[in-house]
């Protein structure tokens, strides 16, 4: 085994409390500051218990064991030989971007990115509109248009891993909010925030260097917040902030239906194909599954958290149903049951997440879930111990959008600082120096806190573990020896 002593300071672990703060959720207490370093001998020793407490607390959470911040601190990477730690890591960044992104599909079989793009700066906006307003007085029609969102449309170059170059630019003169690529009839569907939707076909035999816009409508009267292109029916799902479900023909550019679902604005919308339903979340917390061939409201789920829902994502293998609250960060994982039995759906559990989400992306083969929030950080989750195990800072700022792809193990965000990264390496990350996995022995231990305590073995097992991070060392002792200001740890293993 391995022995190190460390000095550090109270300053050093608040330090630490603040950044791990930035990051993490429901952190343990540190013990409070005081005006003056403690001298006596009682306060120092309560706070020596205190910060022996926090620090346990933080090597019992795998999420925390994993961040970059407290191996620094502890020097795992220096002291503990045996550990090779391999987390995710940003691979590629993608900023030739002229504004902020709302989203993107990569359609990987074509080689195509789309990308949705918006003037995320309301100054800047407010002039484009009176810009256009001008050119519209002035019938200016060849100049008409000062761009405020846009679709481009990009094509792997073969040059290297995404690396691309764009092969056009639709423009909006309003901002793009939400899209959906269908490569079966390929065509793209954009919504927008004055409530039209744009529909445009994409040349296949001309290798996608061509686009026209085979629809323009005004089909709802506030932002349009989900949008899906259903070839089949030869129709365009569309949700808004109008509280409307309404779906519109592309050939003959008809609205054939439109319904009300629900009381509150609507702000997310998943379609399963095969079972013809389609999962629509409000600002009220509450999800409704509606029928689609025959439109009706199937059955509600209350998901008794606070606020809206901008993230969900839904596995229909399993029929399982995960959502996540933005205002409280809330993660709900239900199971839907079978089709015709929604009303039998259940919560099958509950994650307490950071507030403010906005992307939500489900694992099934590594059981883990990817959870994008405004702040730009990735929480990985994993479901069936239901802890977070990994917290991920990107440079995208707030994130719009997220997509993991199994086959590569990448995950793919973008957000409103004109940036896409691509993480990589979601591989075995706590391995021994030989390559084979390591995972917790989940030794028994007293609770009691004695003068000497030790770190668990760590077992070996096969490659094919699923565990892909360090495991939590439960528990992880540490001796606070004297010194006024300056507490000395010293790790025994």
């Amino acid at each position: 085994g391995q022995a190190w002593t460390l000095e550090k300071g109270f300053r050093e672990f608040d330090c630490l409390h603040h950044a791990l703060s930035r990051k993490l959720n429901d952190m343990p207490k540190l013990p409070s500051k005081t005006f003056l370093p403690p001298v006596r001998a009682e306060p120092l020793n309560k706070r020596r218990e205190g910060l022996e407490i926090y620090l346990q607390a933080l090597v019992e959470r795998k999420d925390a064991l994993n961040s970059e911040e407290l191996r620094n601190f502890l020097l795992l990477d220096i002291y503990y030989e045996d550990l090779v730690f391999n987390p995710p890591r940003l691979a590629k960044v993608l900023n030739k971007f002229p504004v902020g992104l709302r989203g993107f599909n990569w359609d990987k079989e074509n080689n195509l990115l789309f990308t949705l793009i918006s003037d995320m700066s309301v100054y800047s906006r407010i002039d484009s509109y009176l810009t256009n307003w001008q050119l519209k007085m002035e019938k200016d029609l060849e100049n008409f248009t000062s761009m405020i969102g846009a679709l481009e449309c990009y094509i792997a170059t073969g040059e290297g891993p995404f690396e691309f170059e764009r092969l056009w630019l639709k423009p909006f003169d309003t901002q793009s909010i939400c899209m959906h690529w269908d490569e079966k009839s390929s065509q793209v569907c954009v919504g927008l925030d004055n409530g039209e939707i744009s529909v445009l076909f994409v040349d296949r035999d001309m290798n996608f260097k061509n686009s026209t816009e085979v629809l323009r409508e005004k089909v709802h009267k506030a932002r349009v917040m989900g949008v899906y292109i259903d070839n089949s029916r030869d129709c365009v799902y569309s949700i808004g902030l109008d509280k409307k479900l309404i779906m519109t023909k592309l050939t003959s550019k008809e609205i054939f239906s439109e319904k009300y679902v629900g009381e509150h604005p609507l702000t997310h919308m998943t379609i399963d194909r095969i079972t013809r339903r389609a999962f629509i979340a409000n600002k009220a917390h509450k999800v409704y599954i509606c029928d689609i061939t025959h439109p009706h409201i199937i059955h509600c789920l209350d998901l008794k958290c606070g606020g809206e829902i901008r993230a969900m994502e839904l596995d229909p293998r399993n029929n399982f149903l995960f959502t996540a609250s933005y205002t409280d960060g809330i993660i709900n994982l239900w199971d839907l049951e079978r089709p015709g039995r929604e009303k039998y759906a259940r919560l099958l559990g509950t994650l307490a997440g950071r507030p403010k989400v906005r992307v939500l992306k489900w694992s099934p083969s590594r059981n883990e879930i990817y959870v994008g929030s405004d702040d730009g950080t990735v929480t990985i989750w994993d479901v069936k111990k239901g802890e977070s195990i990994y917290v991920i800072q990107t440079k995208v700022g707030e994130i719009t959008e997220m997509a993991y792809d199994e086959q590569l193990r990448i995950l793919i965000v973008s957000g409103k600082e004109r940036q896409i990264n691509v993480i990589a390496s979601f591989s075995e990350i706590a391995l021994n120096s030989s390559g084979s996995c390591l995972c917790n022995g989940s030794p028994s231990f007293s609770k009691k806190m004695t003068a000497k305590k030790y770190l668990p073995n760590l077992l070996l097992c096969s490659q094919q573990h699923k565990s892909n991070y360090i495991q939590p060392w439960t528990p992880m002792r540490m001796i606070f020896m004297g010194g006024q200001g300056r507490n000395t740890l010293s790790n025994i293993n």
